[in-house]
């Protein structure tokens, strides 16, 4: 396989999490404050799934595969342009209907790719790796069925956990899981996120499909394929009420 890169991490510094945390849970697309909690609680717990995308990316050359999957995701006309019940269509839909622009987000990637590991470089392998999480975050959203209200994003964190070992994601999910529990008791806010782990667990690991591949067809084959199955307890909640979960400001109503 050649030489074994060294995986780079930051060290945890849980006083630099406190503030970050506080400052996502009162705005919940503060994608800076993540990224900073991501930056002060992760370590060394993703070092494993990184050995696992390593592999791969000395095999198949993955850094190939980002690039080719970058260009397809960026080309959003001819992603509109596949059959409706495709994964391709899924995804721009999702992307049309939150407002959400591709070379934008990967630009903000960069960006924190550059912050995360601003103290020591990285291989292309790592980097390679860190895109590949990120561009995957979407692909969590389409296949597992969430939105990016509150509470889909908690369950993506959780399904990123599962898949990843993130220590940063599972903590939000789990402290996010309680706030929602307390803003809307009447919704099963910590089996949803539990449901969540348990989808990232049972399902393929995302970082190491070969999206270009299967970008075209049908999204049921697709969650077949990965073995990504239904979370009944985030579907059973109609749509506008998970919309007005507000984690962590008491905005259940």
């Amino acid at each position: 396989m050649g030489e074994v890169a060294r995986f780079v991490s930051s060290p945890v510094k849980i006083v630099d999490a406190i503030p970050a945390g506080w400052s996502l849970f009162r705005e919940k697309e503060d994608t800076t404050a993540a990224h900073r909690f991501a930056i002060a609680l992760d370590g060394e717990t993703m070092e494993g799934h990184f050995r696992a995308y390593e592999l791969h990316f000395a095999k198949k050359e993955r850094r190939g595969d980002l690039d080719a999957l970058m260009e397809c995701l960026s080309d959003i006309n001819s992603l509109r342009r596949f059959p409706e019940e495709s994964l391709g269509a899924h995804y721009a839909r999702y992307m049309d209907k939150n407002e959400l622009n591709f070379d934008a987000f990967v630009e903000e990637c960069v960006r924190m790719h550059e912050g995360y590991y601003s103290s020591s470089p990285t291989s292309e392998a790592q980097k390679s790796w860190f895109m590949m999480n990120n561009i995957c975050h979407d692909f969590f959203h389409v296949l597992g069925g969430y939105d990016i209200d509150a509470m889909g994003e908690l369950c993506v964190q959780a399904f990123f956990s599962a898949q990843s070992g993130s220590r940063a994601a599972g903590l939000l999910a789990r402290i996010g899981s309680f706030a929602a529990m307390v803003a809307a008791p009447d919704i099963s806010a910590q089996k949803m996120v539990r449901r969540a782990y348990g989808q990232g667990r049972e399902a393929r690991n995302f970082s190491l499909v070969d999206w270009v591949a299967i970008v075209g067809a049908p999204i049921d084959h697709v969650r077949q394929n990965l073995n990504v199955t239904p979370n009944e307890f985030y579907e059973q909640v109609p749509k506008d009420r998970l919309e007005r979960i507000l984690v962590g400001t008491g905005g259940g109503n």
